[in-house]
């Protein structure tokens, strides 16, 4: 942050995640990781389409999108080597293997399997959330 409390230029200042089932999306990340939810209406306002999510520094939200639209390498029948990717975003955690045993508990399950980064940078892993979305985690031990 900048020292006028907005968000410094060239930093990550919002993630949106899609999501089939809002629901179920919101359930997995508040389990995995703590994060706190409000819902907002886009549209017409009759059913949420969008809800927001945030934990300390990190922001952004959950966005409904139909199957049609919803991209992900894991969904992707020519990807069976896990050879295609697209944005990911790398969550920190305190310990990956701790936390992809609660991420397979909330419905998820392990994308690439945790490994060493060299110059002792930590271990990280990938993982698939309740709707197929590869995510990272990351811990500096």
């Amino acid at each position: 942050m900048a020292d006028n409390g907005t968000a410094s230029t060239g930093t990550i200042s919002w993630t949106e995640i899609p999501a089939q089932d809002l629901a179920s999306a919101q359930t997995f990340y508040g389990t995995v990781f703590g994060w706190e939810f409000s819902t907002t209406s886009v549209g017409d306002g009759s059913k949420p389409e969008v809800i927001l999510f945030s934990k300390g520094p990190t922001h952004g939200s959950l966005v409904k999108v139909e199957k049609e639209n919803h991209l992900s390498p894991a969904m992707h029948p020519d990807n069976p080597e896990k050879k295609r990717i697209a944005v990911r975003v790398t969550i920190t955690v305190k310990n990956v293997d701790e936390t992809l045993e609660t991420v397979k508990k909330a419905g998820g399950a392990v994308y690439l399997p945790p490994r060493e980064i060299g110059n002792n940078m930590g271990r990280i892993a990938y993982f698939t959330d309740s709707e197929k979305n590869v995510m990272g985690i990351w811990s500096a031990a």
